[in-house]
């Protein structure tokens, strides 16, 4: 298994649009953003380049009775995409990888939001970048 080095981002507010009752557990709340370096190899049977992917995936966080929160996230829904490769891990490569991922975000998203049953206002969106990396690129 390969070691891996993660950087998480503020998780993006969405509305789930989906038709029926679905329980406070089963409700897609947000999308997490996570830029990740992995050392590739043969993972399940396919050969992964080493370097860095962002990673866009639908997520449920909610509190239980006893207070607890928890965070659920959806297998197979979310979206990973290479964005740099890179043949050993360092800070200086993961910013040249972070300033990368700020200009796929909105592609991705868009691609999740027409999959999903979920909505991200109009106004969070036009500023999507800034508000998830911060000014990050």
């Amino acid at each position: 298994m390969s070691r891996k080095y993660t950087r998480k981002f503020n998780p993006i507010p969405v509305v789930d649009t989906s038709n029926g009752p679905r329980s406070e557990r089963e409700t897609i709340t947000h999308l997490t953003v996570e830029v990740v370096y992995s050392k590739g190899g043969n993972i399940m049977g396919r050969h992964a380049a080493r370097g860095w992917s962002l990673h866009v995936q639908p997520t449920t966080m909610y509190t239980t009775e006893d207070g607890v929160s928890m965070t659920r996230y959806s297998p197979r829904d979310g979206v990973r995409m290479f964005i740099h490769e890179a043949g050993r891990y360092s800070s200086g490569q993961a910013d040249k990888a972070e300033a990368k991922a700020v200009c796929e975000l909105r592609r991705i998203v868009e691609h999740i939001i027409n999959t999903q049953p979920i909505e991200v206002s109009s106004a969070l969106f036009e500023d999507i970048e800034e508000y998830v990396f911060g000014g990050a690129a």
